[in-house]
C-alpha cells in the first residue's frame, strides 16, 4: 500500500488557496482517481467522452487519451497546465494527489485509528 497526500486547490478572480485536503491510502493512481471521482466532479467529463489531444516537445499532437487516461497522467485536474483559472467568475476547484512513497499495515492500522487517513483501496469501483 501507499501513502497519497490529497491536495485541493481553488482559485477564483478575487481569492484563491491551496490545502492538504486529506490523506488516503491506496494500491495505485487508480484508486486514488476513483476516490477523488466522489469528491470533485469529474463524473461529467467522463460522461462527455471528450478526448484530450497530447502533445510532444515541439507541440505537435502525437495522440488523445480520455479523461480519466489524463487525470491519472497528471495526478489530477489540480496539475493541469490548460485549466483556465482566471476566467472563473465563482472560482476553480480542482483536487490533485502525491505518492508520498509505501507505508505499512502497522503505519495505517495507527493512522487510522487517529482519524488521520481514509482508506481507498476499501471504495468499490
Amino acid at each position: 500500500m501507499k501513502l497519497y497526500k490529497i491536495e485541493v486547490l481553488h482559485g477564483a478572480p478575487k481569492n484563491s488557496w491551496t490545502d492538504i485536503y486529506e490523506y488516503i491510502v491506496a494500491e495505485n493512481d487508480e484508486q486514488v482517481y476513483n476516490w477523488l471521482r466522489l469528491k470533485a466532479s469529474w463524473n461529467y467529463y467522463e460522461e462527455e467522452n471528450e478526448t484530450f489531444k497530447i502533445y510532444d516537445a515541439e507541440y505537435q499532437v502525437i495522440g488523445t487519451e480520455t479523461f480519466k487516461e489524463k487525470i491519472l497522467r497528471i495526478k489530477g485536474d489540480a496539475n493541469d497546465e490548460d485549466l483556465e483559472w482566471a476566467d472563473a467568475h465563482y472560482g476553480i476547484t480542482a483536487y490533485g494527489w502525491v505518492d508520498m512513497g509505501d507505508i505499512t499495515n502497522r503505519q495505517i492500522l495507527v493512522l487510522k485509528n487517529l482519524n488521520i487517513i481514509v482508506d481507498a483501496s476499501q471504495l468499490k469501483s
